[in-house]
């Protein structure tokens, strides 16, 4: 993630904060956010409830100092990825509106960090999926093992 990515997170994170009356973020936190995001993945802490995360007994001293339990909920609640007062026009048009801003600028850095070279395979992949979203394709001579 990039500059531009990360400031364009924290502008949208920031507007929604504004309308909800939450304390604006910077660059510095969001960063924290995301390392605390990511070690929760990472430690396969995602099952757990957020309050357990910041707790003494299951918490990661990380999470601790990181940020505060209410903070890191906030910022939770008010991330956005584009700016939520147009979506509703783009999305008749783009399904995936939500993310095309975020998802072109991540996009946009992939050959910054990787370069496929001769033996490199391409291939889909058939994920088994029975949620309800608009921009995943349902193929019914494609079954799912």
């Amino acid at each position: 993630m990039d500059d531009d990515i990360v400031s364009n997170i924290v502008q949208h994170k920031n507007e929604e904060g504004r309308r909800n009356n939450i304390e604006e973020t910077n660059r510095t936190e969001f960063l924290a956010f995301l390392g605390i995001l990511i070690s929760i993945g990472a430690n396969n802490d995602a099952s757990l409830d957020y309050h357990d995360l910041w707790s003494g007994e299951l918490g990661r001293s990380a999470h601790i100092a990181g940020m505060s339990r209410i903070r890191f909920r906030d910022l939770l609640w008010i991330i956005r990825f584009d700016d939520k007062s147009t979506r509703e026009i783009r999305r008749q048009s783009d399904k995936f509106a939500p993310l095309r801003e975020i998802f072109q600028l991540i996009n946009a850095n992939f050959p910054k960090f990787y370069c496929a070279y001769k033996n490199t395979t391409i291939d889909e992949m058939l994920s088994l999926f029975r949620g309800n979203c608009r921009f995943r394709v349902f193929m019914k001579d494609k079954l799912g093992k």
